[in-house]
């Protein structure tokens, strides 16, 4: 059976919430497949248990982006947590923790939440 996470993100250009399910596609490869919106304190209320993924993270063929700015990539603050990303700019910004983010390297470690 194939494992699903979802990863709870914000949009980097609007600071809304919203969520990425990644489906596991080898013991070593993760796609993120899937993008969907939360409501505004979904981060605070969320409960499910913890799960990290290890490897490569790939962009499936249907994963539509952001759903606030359409944003496809996406970039892991040292604050723990994930916002979209342009793909275009070094620079970036994490609502999570309000900081300015220098982008640079390869994702290869995420924490999310399990049991889909």
């Amino acid at each position: 059976m194939k494992e699903m996470v979802a990863v709870i993100c914000k949009c980097a250009k609007h600071n809304k919430l919203f969520g990425i399910r990644f489906d596991q596609i080898n013991s070593r490869t993760w796609e993120y497949a899937w993008a969907f919106p939360l409501k505004d304190g979904a981060d605070r209320r969320e409960q499910g248990f913890s799960t990290t993924m290890r490897g490569t993270f790939e962009e499936g063929a249907n994963y539509p982006g952001c759903p606030h700015c359409g944003a496809k990539g996406f970039f892991l603050c040292s604050c723990g947590h994930i916002s979209c990303w342009d793909q275009r700019t070094m620079t970036a910004h994490c609502y999570f923790c309000n900081q300015d983010v220098t982008l640079g390297g390869d994702v290869t470690e995420i924490g999310g939440s399990g049991g889909f």
